[in-house]
Formats: C-alpha cells, structure tokens, sequence
C-alpha cells in the first residue's frame, strides 16, 4: 500500500513541478528587464516576515516529502533573499525538517518512513554503523552532490549518532552546495546571466561525477 502511495506522491510532485516549470519560465524571462527585477524584489519586500515564513515552511516539506528536489528551491530562495539569508533560511529549514522526520520516524517507524522512502535502501548505507569513522562518512556522503541525501536523513534516526551531531555535521556539509544555489538565484535577479550559466553548468557536471563517485562507493562498501 505505502508503495503506491509513494508512487503516486511522485506522480503527483513531478506533474506539479512540470506545471511549474511552465507557470514560471515567463516569469524567468522577464527578468531579464532590469524593472521586472526591481517589482520582484518590491514584492518580495510587501510580504515580509510572512512570505519569509511561507519560505521557510517550503523548504521544510521539501525536506520531509523526500522526492522533491532541494536546489530549485534553494535558487528561489537567493533570487528571493540574497545568498545570506537564503542560506540561513534553507540551513534553518532543513534543521527542522531533519528533526520532523527524526521525531516521527522514532514514533511511527517504517510505516511514517515508507511513505516517502523506500526502506530497502537503508541497507545501502549500513555500513556507516559498522564504521569507527561515522563523522567523516555523514560528512562525506552528504557533501557530494548526487547522493540520495533525501534517503540519508531518513536513515539519520537508526545511525548509532546523537541526532543533533548527525545535523550538525550534515547540515554543514551541505553548505558550499546551499550557497552556489542562492549565488545562482541572486545572479538571476542581478541579471548576472553568464554568472548563472556557469554556477548550473559546474553544478550539473559535479553532480554527474557525485553520483559516480557514490555508486563505486556503495559498491565497494557493500
């Protein structure tokens, strides 16, 4: 039953994010006119606290609805705050999205688990408790770009680590990713448009070689 639930939930968020894409690449272009930027930026400002907190609260559902992706997000919120606040507002919400899952997954388990991770992979990473270097192994698998970040919080809970280290050395790794996306964001509404080309290029092909990297990596640790 979870099973289909989870596929439906991917249904239901990748037809959401190809509806977006479309409702918002008008947009994107747009701002390409230096006064269509300044009107975001005023709009941006009108709602304040609370379109701040409506980020927020984004950002920690994509944090616990596991299946959506983190760097669109991230590059809204630089367009939207600058790389500053943007990161501290992506780092806060992933902080509290982590510990969401970890409450509920030690009070539910794997029924609250398997609605948006299949548990199964848990067994990919079983390693890290067997291992005396559990720090550098969370700080590595989460600082590569293309490891399923998303599967790793929710094994956070059955790591032999206390969870407030695991979000700790975490939520740090994930910082120089977090800031090249809120770089790419604030190079949109500056009309930096080389900037942008270059910070998504880079990432797109460090992504490529994490995912390399942590394939042959799972591979030898298994």
């Amino acid at each position: 039953m979870n099973k289909k639930i989870r596929i439906t939930l991917f249904i239901i968020v990748t037809l959401s994010l190809l509806a977006l894409t479309i409702l918002l690449f008008p947009l994107m272009l747009s701002l390409r006119n230096e006064a269509n930027r300044i009107e975001l930026q005023n709009t941006v400002n009108r709602y304040g606290f609370v379109g701040w907190l409506i980020m927020l609260s984004i950002q920690i559902i994509q944090v616990v609805v596991a299946i959506l992706p983190g760097e669109p997000i991230e590059v809204i919120m630089g367009l939207m705050y600058g790389p500053i606040l943007g990161t501290l507002t992506c780092i806060l919400g992933i902080v509290i999205g982590t510990l969401i899952i970890f409450v509920f997954t030690k009070s539910i388990g794997k029924p609250f688990i398997s609605l948006f991770v299949d548990p199964d992979k848990f067994s990919d990473y079983k390693f890290i408790n067997t291992s005396n270097k559990k720090d550098s192994l969370v700080f590595i698998l989460f600082f590569i770009p293309g490891t399923p970040k998303d599967v790793l919080t929710y094994f956070a809970p059955f790591i032999k680590m206390n969870i407030f280290r695991f979000i700790l050395i975490s939520t740090f790794a994930r910082i120089p990713s977090i800031i090249s996306s809120t770089i790419s964001g604030k190079s949109i509404i500056d009309g930096n448009w080389l900037l942008t080309i270059i910070i998504f290029s880079s990432t797109f092909i460090i992504a490529i070689i994490g995912y390399i990297i942590n394939s042959k990596f799972l591979s030898k640790n298994k």
